[in-house]
C-alpha cells in the first residue's frame, strides 16, 4: 500500500495517486454518489442545466467537513436526464474560493452493462476531463468503450 511507503514516497508518486483518485472519481461519479454513505444527497426537483438550459432533475451532493479524504466539504450538483444519466455537473471545492466548475457530460458509451460518459466539457466546449482506454470486464471478457 502507499501508506506503507510513508516517507520514502517521492512527491511525484503522491501527486500521481491524487490525479488517479480524481480521474476515477469523475469517471465513476454516479456510482460513487450511490455507494458513498458519507455524502449528503438531496433531490432538488426539476431545474435547468447550467450550460444548455435544458430541463433536468437536479440532485445536490455535499460531502460533510467531518469526513477524511480529498473531497471534504466539496459540493456537486448533478443534472440528470429522464433515464437518470448525468447531463451536466457543477462542482465547488470547499477548500477553494475559485468559481464553481460547470461541466457538460458527453461521449456517453454503453460499455458492457453500464453507461459511461468519457468527456466533461467546459462552457466553451473544451475538454476539461477526457477519459480514454476504458474497459469493463464481463464474464472474463474485456469490453472497451472505444
Amino acid at each position: 500500500s502507499r501508506k506503507a511507503l510513508s516517507d520514502s514516497v517521492p512527491p511525484d508518486l503522491e501527486q500521481i495517486d491524487r490525479w488517479f483518485l480524481h480521474d476515477s472519481y469523475w469517471l465513476l461519479l454516479p456510482f460513487r454518489v450511490a455507494w458513498d454513505h458519507h455524502a449528503e444527497v438531496a433531490d432538488m426537483g426539476l431545474c435547468k442545466t447550467p450550460i444548455e438550459g435544458e430541463d433536468a432533475r437536479c440532485v445536490n451532493v455535499v460531502y460533510p467537513a467531518t469526513i477524511e479524504g480529498h473531497i471534504i466539504g466539496d459540493t456537486y450538483k448533478l443534472f440528470l436526464d429522464g433515464d437518470f444519466r448525468i447531463l451536466a455537473t457543477t462542482y465547488q471545492p470547499a477548500a477553494s474560493s475559485a468559481a464553481e466548475l460547470v461541466l457538460r457530460w458527453s461521449r456517453s458509451r454503453l460499455v458492457g452493462p453500464i453507461y459511461l460518459s468519457l468527456n466533461r466539457l467546459d462552457r466553451e466546449g473544451r475538454a476539461a476531463v477526457k477519459v480514454t482506454r476504458v474497459g469493463v470486464e464481463v464474464d472474463d471478457r474485456w469490453l472497451w468503450a472505444d
